[in-house]
């Protein structure tokens, strides 16, 4: 399971000759939502409009945007907490799997000690479960063909416990197993495409933030508390 990640590669925009600061996604969001809400003051609106053209439809547009970029930011957390709670599920499923297969390796040794002219452990083939879920799914579905497809070992199988009904409960987990691998699959897609657009969001964000403020410093450069009342540094 990947884990959440956005790009933050855009910066605020600085004044020349300072270090350029990258702001937060969340700190970027607080404060252009700061500033969207405070444009229209009186003082400021007027001046927007006049000096750099910010108008009803550029503040509509911004905060347009502002909205999408946080409910991308929902979307994207919640299909990460759904992609790590499927793996979760993942992880219990293969555990399980695990269990039951080493437990059946027990059971099939003894078999064979039991029946050593049927060499039991060369005609299932048996070997160690193999590390990767693809392979391991594989390897445990075959070994179950195998035995039920031989008579013989299917009846000494039967003296260890090992029937019908234990077969269908193991290929059980096999199928919860599977399922639990495509779940996963599903949800860690959806959360790497929710984080996409999240992060297509918060650049354009970044950069129309970048423009909101050097259009208020040259709109209010001569009034440094109304670039403060945006929540920008004159």
């Amino acid at each position: 399971m990947q884990t959440e990640t956005t790009t933050e590669e855009n910066s605020a925009p600085s004044t020349r000759g300072k270090r350029r600061q990258t702001l937060t996604q969340s700190k970027v969001v607080e404060k252009f939502h700061i500033g969207l809400d405070n444009v229209e003051h009186p003082e400021i609106k007027p001046r927007m409009e006049t000096a750099v053209g910010y108008d009803d439809e550029a503040l509509a547009a911004d905060r347009d945007l502002l909205g999408q970029t946080v409910q991308a930011r929902g979307v994207q957390q919640q299909q990460h907490a759904e992609a790590r709670a499927t793996h979760k599920v993942e992880e219990r499923a293969e555990k399980a799997l695990r269990s039951a297969f080493v437990f059946l390796h027990k059971l099939i040794r003894y078999a064979d000690r039991l029946n050593k002219e049927l060499d039991i452990k060369s005609i299932l083939q048996t070997k160690s479960l193999p590390m990767a879920e693809t392979a391991l799914l594989d390897y445990c579905t075959s070994l179950l063909d195998r035995m039920e497809a031989n008579a013989d070992v299917m009846a000494a199988m039967v003296q260890v416990r090992v029937d019908a009904d234990r077969i269908t409960e193991l290929r059980n987990l096999l199928s919860v197993m599977r399922q639990a691998n495509v779940d996963q699959a599903q949800e860690q897609g959806e959360a790497e495409q929710a984080t996409a657009i999240f992060d297509a969001l918060l650049g354009q964000l970044r950069i129309a933030y970048a423009m909101f403020i050097a259009s208020a410093q040259e709109a209010l450069s001569d009034e440094p508390q109304l670039l403060e009342l945006l929540g920008i540094s004159a």
